[in-house]
């Protein structure tokens, strides 16, 4: 869709080809509506906005240093550079996601039949995974160049703790019937005192936890040693199901579905969304719109986690699943398949 290439242009249908609500307060000036508009600095106008469209195609590139094959699982941005993990070990750091300088210490700890899950997390200047297939190790480092073994988790052979995630201030992890937290560091972690039922991916606003378990129960806690029982969610949690904390909302993605709770647990919101016909991989918020990847490598966005619009025409090019959004700095990023990286233009 895009502006009007004659007549008048409202500020609702300015709102509305930048997917947010037609209501929002908007003036000129805003870096989305010049984005939009093309015109970075200067005077504008509204006739600058004619024939616009908001389906602005994101440069899609790759980590050379990568293997070409390979999988980049996760990204992170820890305020003045971005952190790739690689599906083998292999990690990498950047600026700009443009220019990046390999790390191989970590790929090099790891066996052959190694691999890492989808999972990276930080706290404060320490970086840390944990281990996939029969590997039950947390790998942590304080620098991204020298890597670490840490605590072995209690796995059962062929399980897998999955998920890692940061409080801001310590580590998650589940395995088994129990979360592990890591008040200290990386290196070690403890057992809560609660036994869960297969807790198996969690996530935290920073005060409050929660747990999905490999059903359709829900847990939530405040200090990460005791779990409350929540309400049953409706989406059945299969290994593997997405979990994040975004825009003051607890969401679990699921194949062609979301639900999330607002009120950690107490009730939750099922939405299915026919269009998407994929397993979700990712979810973001913008301050304006959330954004969607899936393992099919299309996009969706939405103002309201109801009513979702395909964009995938945005990454023209991608091949392969999309596995991590990021807003940064006013531009939305990805990371995926076939080592992968895609950047958005400034303002979308």
């Amino acid at each position: 869709m895009a502006l009007r290439s004659t007549g008048t242009i409202s500020l609702s249908e300015v709102n509305t080809e930048l997917a947010v609500a037609s209501t929002t307060a908007i003036n000129l000036n805003q870096t989305n509506v010049r984005s939009l508009a093309g015109k970075a600095s200067g005077l504008i106008t509204m006739n600058d906005l004619y024939g616009k469209s908001s389906l602005a195609s994101w440069t899609v590139s790759t980590i050379s240093q990568f293997n070409s094959f390979d999988h980049i699982v996760d990204l992170l941005w820890n305020g003045t550079q971005f952190v790739a993990g690689q599906f083998h070990g292999q990690v990498a750091y950047s600026t700009d996601a443009i220019n990046w300088t390999l790390v191989t210490s970590l790929e090099t700890l790891l066996s052959n039949t190694q691999k890492l899950p989808r999972f990276y997390a930080r706290v404060g200047t320490t970086y840390a995974t944990v281990g996939y297939y029969n590997d039950s190790n947390i790998y942590y480092s304080s620098n991204l160049v020298n890597w670490y073994k840490g605590s072995v988790l209690p796995l059962p052979i062929g399980a897998n703790s999955g998920y890692l995630c940061s409080t801001g201030s310590m580590y998650l992890t589940c395995a088994g019937n129990y979360v592990y937290r890591s008040p200290t560091g990386a290196g070690t972690f403890a057992v809560s005192s609660t036994p869960l039922n297969s807790p198996m991916a969690v996530a935290s606003s920073g005060t409050v936890h929660m747990v999905l378990s490999n059903n359709y129960a829900t847990y939530s806690s405040t200090d990460a040693i005791y779990w409350t029982v929540r309400t049953n969610t409706t989406m059945y949690h299969a290994p593997g199901t997405i979990f994040e904390y975004v825009n003051s909302k607890f969401i679990a993605c699921g194949y062609g579905a979301i639900e999330w709770t607002a009120n950690n647990g107490v009730s939750w919101n099922y939405v299915s969304i026919a269009a998407v016909g994929a397993s979700i991989n990712c979810i973001a918020w913008n301050g304006s719109y959330y954004l969607i990847g899936t393992d099919q490598g299309t996009l969706f966005k939405s103002t309201d986690l109801t009513n979702w619009t395909n964009v995938s025409s945005w990454i023209t090019g991608w091949s392969g699943e999309v596995n991590r959004l990021l807003w940064v700095n006013s531009k939305w990023y990805a990371c995926g398949a076939a080592s992968q990286i895609a950047r958005s233009p400034l303002g979308y």
